[in-house]
């Protein structure tokens, strides 16, 4: 009898998309594209997942690599990548009607620590019984 149903975050609960949080600069495409290798693909975007790198850190270090008219581009998409949130729509609901049959719903997913700051944003949050945050144990889901 399944008595809990676990979640992730990322592409379930809500639409981590980084082509739309790359469209929303007012940048070319060339810059997009350095974006997305230095920041969105970088050894410090999964050590901040790890929770073993703080994202001020990781924008200082992201920065290095990258010219400077491009600074607050790498903040935004450190800091700001979920404003707007962007939930996947009819999870909320899910969750509820989930909850109302008397299932644990419980979190699995590989986020920084800043994953607390946004939590209360994410449609449904308040459904879950439970998480468990890569950032907060120092290691990722596969």
């Amino acid at each position: 009898m399944i008595k809990n149903i676990l979640f992730d975050m990322g592409n379930v609960l809500i639409h981590f998309d980084r082509k739309v949080f790359l469209d929303r600069l007012d940048i070319c495409e060339q810059d997009k594209q350095r974006l997305l290798r230095e920041v969105f693909l970088s050894v410090e975007w999964v050590q901040m997942d790890r929770g073993t790198l703080a994202e001020p850190e990781a924008e200082v270090r992201m920065c290095r690599r990258l010219p400077e008219h491009l600074h607050d581009a790498v903040h935004a998409l450190v800091s700001l990548w979920d404003e707007p949130m962007l939930p996947v729509e009819g999870m909320a609901e899910l969750l509820e009607e989930l909850k109302a049959k008397g299932y644990g719903i419980y979190l699995l997913s590989n986020a920084s620590i800043r994953q607390h700051v946004y939590w209360p944003k994410v449609p449904g949050w308040q459904f879950f019984d439970g998480k468990l945050i890569s950032a907060d144990e120092n290691v990722m889901k596969p």
